[in-house]
C-alpha cells in the first residue's frame, strides 16, 4: 500500500509557505501518513562508516558500520525508498 512521505524542511515553521502547501495537500491525501520534520529533527550527517554499511555484507559490518546501520539515518533511507 502507497503512503505519503512528508518531508518538512524549512526553519520558518508555520510562516513557512512550503509547509503551507505540504499541509494543504496532506490534508487531501486519503492513506497513510509519515512525517518528518527536519528543522525540529535533523538527520545526522553521512559518515565514512555509514555509507561502506550499505555496500557490506551486513554479516561484515564493523562496530561502527553496524551502529550506522540502525540508526536514524538507516531508518530515513529506508522510509524515502519504500514511499
Amino acid at each position: 500500500m502507497s503512503y505519503l512521505l512528508h518531508i518538512d524542511s524549512s526553519s520558518l515553521g508555520a510562516g513557512s509557505v512550503s509547509r503551507q502547501v505540504a499541509d494543504s495537500f496532506r490534508a487531501e491525501w486519503q492513506g497513510p501518513v509519515v512525517h518528518r520534520d527536519l528543522a525540529a529533527s535533523p538527520v545526522p550527517h553521512l559518515t565514512a562508516a555509514g555509507v561502506s554499511a550499505r555496500i557490506t555484507d551486513p554479516a561484515q559490518h564493523t562496530p561502527e558500520q553496524a551502529k550506522a546501520a540502525a540508526g536514524r539515518l538507516a531508518r530515513t533511507v529506508g522510509e524515502r525508498t519504500a514511499a
